[in-house]
C-alpha cells in the first residue's frame, strides 16, 4: 500500500492492525497518525514499518513518515502492544495507550 495524505490519517481496526510491513510499502503523513485497535480476539497489536518476521522494532524497509503519532490498544493480558518504526523523528501525543510501546525513528 502507498499512502500520501495531507492532513491526517486515522486508522481504526476491530482487531489487529499492521500496516507499511513491506520495503514496497509507504505512508507518509503531513500532519497526525492516528492508529487504533477497537479490541476482539487477534491480539489487538498495532504494527506500522515493522518486519514482524523479526526481533520487535526492525524496520520493514517501508517508509513512514508523519509528524504525531497516536496510538489507542486494549490494555489486557498479553494484548496492546504497539511497535512503530519511523523514518524521521515522531512526536507521541500525551493521549496515547497501550501496555507496552516502542515507537523509533
Amino acid at each position: 500500500v502507498n499512502l500520501t495524505v495531507g492532513t491526517s490519517l486515522d486508522l481504526r481496526v476491530a482487531n489487529r492492525l499492521q500496516v507499511a510491513d513491506e520495503a514496497t510499502n509507504s505512508i507518509v503523513v503531513n500532519n497526525q497518525a492516528a492508529f487504533i485497535t477497537l479490541g476482539g480476539l487477534a491480539e489487538n497489536g498495532i504494527d506500522v514499518g515493522t518486519d514482524l518476521g523479526a526481533a520487535r522494532g526492525t524496520d520493514s524497509g517501508a517508509t513512514f513518515e508523519a509528524g504525531t503519532v497516536r496510538y489507542r490498544a486494549p490494555i489486557a493480558g498479553n494484548f496492546g502492544l504497539v511497535t512503530i518504526v519511523g523514518e524521521t523523528p515522531l512526536s507521541v501525543t500525551a493521549n496515547s495507550v497501550a501496555k507496552s510501546a516502542v515507537v523509533l525513528p
